[in-house]
């Protein structure tokens, strides 16, 4: 397990040691002393778990030991859905996208392990998001998992996709379908 200074709490979080220290004491942030010192260490978990509380980013934190997802929906419903179970899990980080050009820039970034893709909004601009990723063997890393309405039918191959889900369906189950093919332990 990952354990983190108060100095490199303090530099992810761009505050000061001492505003870090005050969170500890009061039980903010989880973490625990070493013996026979002053020292603090705050395990990975405790640190990932107050970001979110906090709505600080997690850039960079959560591909030592989490798994990142992307949701590419204007479904502003399902959108508040996962960032709650973003809130809730330690291990599943969710970024959300609305539309095919911020999907790019999240995904050219790095680090998605997984991209769900809704076609049940505004289908014609997510074909084509799905046409650019699995082009080109780009997605060959990237697990893509599809939402789909009950009644509708896509023009579109779903063996690529390593689930799907028809609307409406619950959003820690995909969460928890997710980290299974990450082959994170539930």
């Amino acid at each position: 397990m990952k354990l983190y200074t108060t100095g490199e709490v303090a530099k992810i979080c761009k505050v000061a040691v001492r505003t870090v220290c005050k969170w500890t004491d009061h039980g903010d942030l989880k973490s625990f002393r070493i013996p026979g010192s002053q020292h603090r260490r705050i395990p990975h978990d405790a640190l990932i778990k107050f970001l979110k509380m906090k709505d600080y980013p997690t850039d960079g934190l959560v591909g030592v030991d989490g798994v990142e997802m992307l949701l590419v929906s204007k479904d502003a419903n399902l959108a508040d859905n996962f960032r709650n179970l973003n809130s809730k899990s330690t291990e599943l980080n969710v970024q959300i996208a609305v539309n095919s050009f911020d999907a790019a820039i999240c995904i050219g970034d790095g680090g998605i392990d997984f991209i769900v893709i809704d076609f049940t909004i505004d289908p014609h601009l997510n074909i084509e998001l799905y046409k650019i990723l699995t082009s080109g063997g780009r997605t060959r890393k990237i697990g893509l998992i599809a939402l789909v309405a009950k009644s509708e039918t896509l023009p579109l191959n779903l063996d690529k996709f390593i689930e799907v889900f028809e609307k409406p369906f619950d959003p820690e189950l995909l969460g928890l379908r997710i980290l299974r093919h990450a082959g994170v332990a539930i």
